[in-house]
This record gives C-alpha cells, sequence and structure tokens, in this order.
C-alpha cells in the first residue's frame, strides 16, 4: 500500500513539474537588440510573462514565431523556456534574462 501512494505522489509531482501554463508574448526584437557572446545574426528575443515574472528569451531567427500580445502554451525549466505551439511540437529558448515579479498595483 505504501508503495502504490509513493508511486502516486512521484506520477504528480513529474506531472505538475511538466505542466505548461498560458504566457503572455509582451514584445520580440532582432539580434540588433543585444549583441551578446551566444547570437549567431539570426537571433530574435521575445519578451514573455508568465504569472507575476517577466522573462527574455531568445530563439534562433530570422523569422519572427510569436507576435505581441499572443498567448502561448510555455514551462520553465533549469534556464529554458519550453514552448509549445500549436500542433503540439515543442521549441527550446535559453532563457537570456529573469526580471524581477511584477507588482501588484491594488
Amino acid at each position: 500500500m505504501k508503495r502504490c501512494l509513493w508511486f502516486v505522489l512521484l506520477t504528480a509531482a513529474s506531472g505538475f513539474a511538466q505542466s505548461y501554463k498560458t504566457c503572455d508574448v509582451t514584445m520580440w526584437a532582432n539580434d540588433t537588440y543585444a549583441q551578446t557572446s551566444y547570437t549567431t545574426g539570426n537571433t530574435i528575443f521575445y519578451f514573455v510573462r508568465v504569472g507575476r515574472m517577466s522573462y527574455q528569451i531568445a530563439l534562433p531567427g530570422p523569422n519572427v514565431g510569436m507576435n505581441s500580445g499572443q498567448q502561448i502554451r510555455c514551462r520553465v525549466d533549469k534556464g529554458y523556456m519550453f514552448i509549445r505551439g500549436s500542433n503540439g511540437q515543442v521549441s527550446k529558448a535559453q532563457i537570456v534574462d529573469a526580471g524581477q515579479p511584477i507588482e501588484s498595483r491594488y
């Protein structure tokens, strides 16, 4: 009985860790926005809000894949943001900067 309970708890914990949330794309910019050592010249930067946290992420370009105001499904894990497209395909983006939590004004 204890083994069964542990299995259920571990399964639930791993499922929770893998869950995707609704996120908001607030802005995008091309690689001229921020010249960093890991950009290849074809990098698109996105600013994504996840709950109260804001992230700047980098995806290989040159085509813009997400637009300002768009809602996406994403999760954050170990320095990366995983974005699930409408077709179920997952893209892995490097987190360039994690901003401070957005303060509530109320």
